[in-house]
């Protein structure tokens, strides 16, 4: 009697509220189904109870059914993730660096801040360690700290002449790179 109220009041409150009043219930041969006052109220609202005698067989045909669809579903996932994979893969460039090289490392940070004209590129680092992965340990010059970065941040470093004065240098040809002798230094 208990049950049948239970399912009457879940009838009433996401089904009938929700989604209107169907046209008939179908059940496995459920008890809560079969007594007075499930057949008085399912009279009250004309709706037509029924048991299914092959609703068991139909359950687990559906669930057969579902059980084939996840498998293939997953299989299409595998398939997508290896695409992506291969398709990522190609874009990566292969860098092979060596103990002792110079590198200068990408600094990701700074696309927040609009530095048009600022390097995102920081060092020059110097290459400490080549793990087989990809990862590379690199020392600070000036400091002598090591760190672990990923080897597709970084890029070798082409040394340029140093220039002798930093805070003032004019160029004599636009069209020339500059060399040491090019470099002027400041008139006092």
């Amino acid at each position: 009697m208990n049950d049948s109220k239970n399912v009457l009041r879940f009838l009433h409150k996401n089904i009938f509220t929700q989604f209107g009043v169907p046209r008939a219930i179908i059940s496995d041969e459920g008890t809560h189904f079969d007594n007075k006052l499930m057949a008085k109220e399912l009279r009250r609202y004309e709706v037509c109870y029924k048991i299914a005698m092959l609703a068991g067989e139909q359950r687990l045909l559906e669930l057969i059914e579902m059980k084939e669809f996840r498998t293939q579903v997953y299989e299409n996932v595998r398939i997508y993730k290896e695409k992506t994979k291969k398709w990522h893969n190609q874009k990566l460039m292969p860098h092979h660096f060596h103990v002792g090289q110079q590198v200068l490392l990408y600094n990701s940070r700074l696309k927040r801040f609009s530095r048009k004209l600022k390097s995102r590129w920081s060092g020059p680092f110097e290459v400490h360690y080549v793990y087989p992965h990809g990862v590379v340990n690199i020392k600070n010059i000036d400091d002598g700290m090591i760190n672990k970065v990923n080897g597709q941040r970084l890029k070798a470093y082409n040394r340029v002449p140093p220039l002798i004065d930093k805070t003032m240098m004019y160029l004599h040809d636009v069209g020339v790179c500059p060399t040491e002798n090019q470099i002027s230094r400041p008139r006092q």
